[in-house]
């Protein structure tokens, strides 16, 4: 399901005090939540953007593939957390 992100969920995100006004209402202006299953896939490391993650609740696990059909750790994302953010600085791919 999902549904518009409100000023409470902005504010428990961390992200409230680094925003202005204008950027806050912006944010929310765009800004959905979505809940999630268990290892549900966000993106793929170089597949085409356009969306942006900000974890309101729970964990990320950020896997990168190492080869042979292996993949490791390279960051557990915590509430609050932004992924995809190179997206925001005109990049269009996820990196």
């Amino acid at each position: 399901m999902r549904r518009k992100l409100d000023n409470h969920e902005l504010k428990q995100t961390g992200l409230w005090d680094s925003l202005t006004d204008g950027d806050r209402e912006s944010f929310l202006y765009w800004a959905y939540v979505q809940d999630l299953a268990k290892w549900y896939i966000l993106f793929h490391e170089g597949e085409k953007g356009d969306e942006v993650f900000v974890l309101v609740s729970g964990k990320v696990q950020l896997l990168q593939d190492v080869g042979e059909n292996n993949e490791t750790t390279v960051h557990l994302a915590r509430p609050g957390e932004v992924l995809g953010e190179r997206l925001l600085t005109g990049a269009m791919h996820y990196n």
